[in-house]
């Protein structure tokens, strides 16, 4: 996993001894600033995997799936996977998730710190990487916390690894949000447009594509 900096957990505020629930808290996906499209606001029960019961006392990181949550970034934020870059920019780090682990690990930081705030999700478009870290960088509140934290600050560089990017149905690579649709498996890394596949509104959270659909 890239990461922009390993990140200590936040320290208690006074008289609070153990972290909050990690089952109460809640996330919030975005686009970046400027996006029209509006943030979307959750709760971790949300992402809980059916086959499992847990109060939100017990609730881990690994009792949550990765296909909600990536089901949920395309029917909201309608998801890209060959032009956005998930980054969850919670704790001043900014840390690429590609795969479910790389989002089991940034939920495991999230419970151990002492935050009750959400955890945060950003999509942003891969060449535009750069330009986060530098915001991130130049920002007085990040500046002063990372020089309080020890010296935790932000890398001025975020490798972004090239995704897989497999063609639509058509052949053609899907390059825009609109009148687009991920499949829903967390093996897939495909887009398609919905034409394509017959599909005129995006309402299935968990559609998948021709080809994981033969395979199953």
């Amino acid at each position: 996993m890239m990461t922009g900096g390993t990140a200590k957990p936040l320290s208690p505020s006074p008289g609070q001894t153990k972290p909050p629930p990690f089952g109460l808290r809640t996330f919030v996906c975005r686009r970046t600033s400027g996006s029209r499209q509006k943030p979307y606001y959750g709760e971790m029960k949300e992402l809980v995997k059916d086959e499992i019961e847990v109060s939100p006392e017990q609730m881990k990181p690994g009792h949550l799936c990765w296909a909600k949550f990536t089901s949920m970034l395309d029917v909201q934020l309608v998801w890209i996977r060959a032009s956005d870059a998930i980054l969850c920019t919670s704790n001043r780090t900014a840390t690429l998730v590609t795969v479910e682990k790389d989002w089991i690990e940034v939920l495991e930081q999230a419970a151990k710190g002492f935050s009750n705030g959400p955890v945060v999700f950003e999509l942003h478009p891969i060449h535009s990487h750069q330009a986060l870290l530098a915001d991130h960088a130049r920002s007085p509140q990040h500046t002063n916390q990372d020089t309080n934290s020890g010296g935790n600050a932000i890398p001025e560089t975020l490798v972004i690894p090239r995704l897989e990017r497999n063609l639509c149905v058509c052949g053609k690579m899907v390059s825009g949000r609109r009148g687009a649709v991920a499949c829903g498996n967390p093996t897939c890394a495909r887009d398609f447009h919905m034409a394509c596949v017959g599909m005129q509104r995006r309402e299935m959270m968990h559609w998948q594509c021709p080809d994981c659909c033969s395979s199953s």
